[in-house]
């Protein structure tokens, strides 16, 4: 990350900013564009707490000016993890660049929010400059400029430009037919899609899959303890080790794979 932000001197004559915004709403978007923690994608974690501290403004005024720049179409935050999403932030520092578009994946993977998340996969579709249509207005003129690309060696990613969102509820609907404990389904889907678009593939996912409902068939588990299906893709438990411990086998044996094919034929007509 860069050790400066650069902001475009028009912040101070753009008349939105001039007629819309107090001078404390100013000092906080300039605060929210500027800090030590901002990211190449323009979203990263950050509480009240700490920006009352680094602002020494108190933290009740720092969330009703949050909720103020809300409201203007500036920003959007989620308090349930801390995030913080400029929303012009991809019109002035994304670039169609593929070492830009790398370090983005990458980035976008760890954001915690998943409406965060999607909104910023989303955005990566397109191929130059990015604009979309938020839930917010987003019609000011405000802009800031960063000069820096992250210098990440590519994790090579899926290429989410192939990917859409009707692909990955059909992956998911198949591998949710094996899931033995079938509640949060809504949830899991969301969690589904956050990883396959980090990267995981829909093999990897069905195998753990297989591996703990055949985990939970062999060690006898009574549905009640059985990880609700919400719970299961939220943690990334298909990553997890199922050793079966018990004395029971499975009475066909197999690699991942192969019983993972087995499970998805025998489900096919569900």
């Amino acid at each position: 990350m860069a050790s400066y932000r650069n902001l475009q001197m028009s912040f101070w004559t753009d008349a939105k900013i001039l007629e819309n915004f107090s001078a404390m709403e100013k000092y906080m978007y300039l605060y929210l564009l500027t800090n030590p923690h901002t990211s190449l994608c323009g979203c990263y974690e950050i509480s009240f707490v700490t920006a009352a501290s680094e602002t020494a403004i108190k933290k009740s005024e720092v969330k009703r000016l949050v909720t103020k720049l809300i409201e203007k179409g500036v920003i959007d935050y989620s308090e349930e993890t801390n995030e913080v999403l400029l929303l012009h932030w991809h019109k002035y520092n994304w670039t169609s660049s593929e070492k830009l578009r790398a370090s983005l994946e990458k980035i976008i993977a760890h954001v915690k929010c998943l409406k965060f998340q999607q909104y910023l996969y989303e955005l990566l579709k397109c191929t130059d400059r990015v604009s979309v249509q938020y839930q917010y207005p987003t019609d000011t003129s405000v802009s800031v400029s960063v000069s820096d690309i992250n210098n990440n060696t590519s994790i090579n990613p899926i290429d989410i430009k192939t990917i859409d969102t009707n692909t990955l509820k059909e992956e998911f609907a198949e591998v949710w037919k094996i899931y033995p404990r079938k509640h949060g389904k809504e949830k899991a889907l969301e969690y589904y899609m956050r990883d396959r678009r980090a990267g995981a593939t829909y093999e990897e996912i069905g195998k753990g899959v297989a591996d703990y409902r055949s985990y939970v068939e062999a060690e006898g588990i009574e549905l009640q303890y059985m990880k609700m299906g919400s719970t299961f893709f939220s943690q990334k438990a298909w990553q997890d080790d199922w050793t079966i411990r018990s004395k029971r086998k499975l009475t066909e044996q197999g690699n991942r794979r192969e019983l993972f094919a087995r499970l998805m034929k025998e489900h096919e007509n569900d």
